[in-house]
């Protein structure tokens, strides 16, 4: 934020303006993909004056605490850690504690050097004497630990940003936080996605659950899924359609545009992001890969014993006021009425024909590997849409019938409030019972929930219950909340 290293630091200090510590029971981890809107969402929950999720702030209102990815592996964001490694955010970080806490411990001497300044502190602590008090102050508090690679010490690491424990961490959260969290992208995790060095958390796992043994040394894989275990977070899984989600990273790389903040990146979206050609096959194979992880990652979820929050980019793009409140409820905060939905731009919608030029390229990659199910309602409506222009009603058809399907192709906003079921919000477990009933309800009944919410809400269950024993009750749920809002 620009603000000057000893004041940024005093402020970090001061009892008055942060949080000392946090009990645990009050944390949250959002997990998260590449373009499903978290960056929007977090942006969002952060006002909440009882929730922090990016960090305290000054005297001035602006957030100058821990960043929201502080978990990002270093071989994905190495320029961004080379070009601010005397930053005192880098301390919040896992990559900075994992390269140098270990040093720090085997070189006791630099601790002892006589303070950052002391011209006898040798030239390898140098690119960190800002950093020694804080790292000499935690590794003191490690002392006593015999067992310390690089597993124990993101334990340990984990467990202090949950409890937001001042005296081993170096960014805090406003004095009257109840509730901290932070952002984990699920990219981050497992082998799958890992980058040139291999830093992820869990990265001798496989997609499948096999766990490989390490190769070369290096001190032991740290582990997410140990470490939530072991400190039992709340978790909020944010996600949206895989395939909208592989659009919206295309666009935002044909424009440039990542975030939609100013109407002149909305602008740029809607000139350069038409007409976009993609690699059908390439597309349909990331998006078999992509599949596989998330299904991995949701059976980790399903598997951990842990309150899970299944949140979707779709629903509370419709309704963000019953998005929050299903969050506040599920954090154990009061209701807040001051949110600012526009931290983005609302995302902008466009036809998929304009922004896909080849789609029915991308469609017939996708149908031949039998990924159809990844599909959205905008894709199921334009797969059944004729050469002629208009849609083709199949007796299978699951969406409503429009000649042009729309995407949300800015993929970090969504906008609005209200309308909607909160309860609704969420996506239903995988291993629910109570997904249908064994007959559709009476028109009628759509009308306490509103109509256009009541169908919304209706397909989601269906789209995440689609091979499931419910498959016919749900699609007459829908479909008979389409024809009364018809009506």
């Amino acid at each position: 934020q620009g603000i000057e290293f000893t004041k940024y630091k005093a402020l970090m200090e001061d009892p008055e303006t942060v949080k000392q510590k946090l009990d645990v029971r009050g944390s949250f981890v959002v997990l998260s993909e590449p373009r499903a809107g978290s960056e929007w969402f977090m942006s969002v929950l952060d006002q909440h004056p009882d929730v922090c999720a990016s960090g305290t702030a000054s005297s001035q209102g602006g957030r100058v605490g821990f960043p929201r990815d502080i978990f990002l592996p270093y071989d994905k964001g190495t320029r961004y850690f080379e070009d601010h490694a005397g930053a005192m955010r880098m301390q919040c970080y896992w990559s900075f504690v994992e390269k140098w806490m270990p040093l720090v411990r085997e070189n006791p001497g630099w601790c002892a050097a006589g303070g950052p300044e002391a011209a006898a502190l040798p030239e390898a602590a140098r690119p960190i004497r800002r950093h020694l008090p804080k790292l000499c102050q935690w590794a003191k508090l490690l002392d006593g630990q015999q067992r310390l690679d690089k597993p124990a010490l993101f334990l340990r690491y984990f467990e202090r940003i949950m409890k937001a424990d001042s005296q081993s961490w170096a960014c805090q959260c406003p004095k009257e936080t109840k509730v901290a969290g932070t952002r984990i992208m699920t990219d981050w995790i497992g082998k799958t996605f890992k980058g040139k060095l291999g830093l992820n958390l869990d990265r001798n796992e496989l997609d499948n659950g096999t766990v490989l043994a390490e190769s070369g040394g290096g001190g032991g894989v740290p582990s997410f899924w140990a470490s939530i275990q072991a400190v039992r977070p709340k978790i909020i899984y944010f996600k949206r359609n895989i395939v909208d989600e592989l659009i919206s990273r295309h666009v935002a790389s044909a424009t440039g545009v990542f975030h939609a903040k100013t109407e002149g990146d909305a602008a740029r979206i809607r000139s350069r992001g038409r007409n976009v050609t993609l690699k059908a096959n390439g597309i349909s194979w990331e998006l078999l890969r992509r599949g596989q992880h998330r299904d991995y990652i949701k059976q980790k979820l399903e598997a951990s014993g842990l309150d899970v929050l299944y949140l979707d980019y779709e629903i509370c793009k419709e309704g963000m006021q019953s998005c929050m409140q299903m969050a506040e409820r599920f954090l154990g905060v009061d209701e807040h009425l001051g949110y600012n939905y526009k931290t983005t731009l609302k995302s902008i919608d466009m036809s998929v024909g304009d922004v896909v030029e080849n789609y029915r390229s991308v469609l017939e990659a996708i149908e031949k590997k039998g990924l159809n199910r990844y599909l959205s309602q905008q894709w199921v409506a334009l797969a059944s849409t004729g050469r002629d222009g208009v849609t083709a009603v199949d007796a299978d058809a699951t969406a409503p019938t429009i000649t042009k399907p729309r995407t949300s192709v800015a993929g970090a906003g969504a906008g609005g409030g209200g309308g909607g079921a909160a309860g609704a919000a969420s996506r239903f477990r995988t291993n629910s019972t109570a997904a249908a009933s064994s007959k559709p309800p009476r028109p009628s009944a759509s009308r306490a929930l509103g109509l256009s919410s009541f169908i919304q809400i209706s397909y989601q269950i269906y789209q995440h219950a689609r091979e499931g024993e419910h498959h016919q009750d749900l699609r007459a749920v829908h479909a008979l909340a389409q024809a009364e809002h018809e009506a």
